[in-house]
């Protein structure tokens, strides 16, 4: 991108970018050539990009992603723990024993 000649440039929309070039099969650095944008700015923006469209979202609040499912006939709560392990029939009678094994298992 020439600033001397184009004193005020057009802002340029990297998502769009991002997504022409993967739809194109070009080699990253023959697009940026093709659409006059900097290698290392495109390739910032392809790993910011990719990473929000790929990575699943982690939080540190200590809250828990709840999905509720269209079955209301069980009884109690099932629980899925990160390790992938199930603790189903989780009621208000037995909420210390489950907060004790969450505690163990986690």
């Amino acid at each position: 991108m020439n600033i001397a000649t184009n004193p005020c440039p057009k802002p340029i929309n990297w998502e769009e970018h991002v997504k022409s070039w993967q739809a194109s099969g070009l080699p990253m650095s023959r697009y940026c050539q093709q659409h006059d944008l900097t290698v290392h700015q495109f390739g910032y923006y392809k790993r910011k990009f990719t990473s929000l469209s790929t990575a699943p979202i982690k939080s540190n609040t200590g809250f828990a992603q709840v999905i509720m499912s269209g079955d209301k006939s069980s009884q109690g709560l099932t629980l899925r723990l990160t390790n992938g392990l199930l603790i189903e029939g989780v009621c208000a009678h037995n909420l210390p024993l489950v907060r004790s094994l969450i505690e163990v298992l986690s």
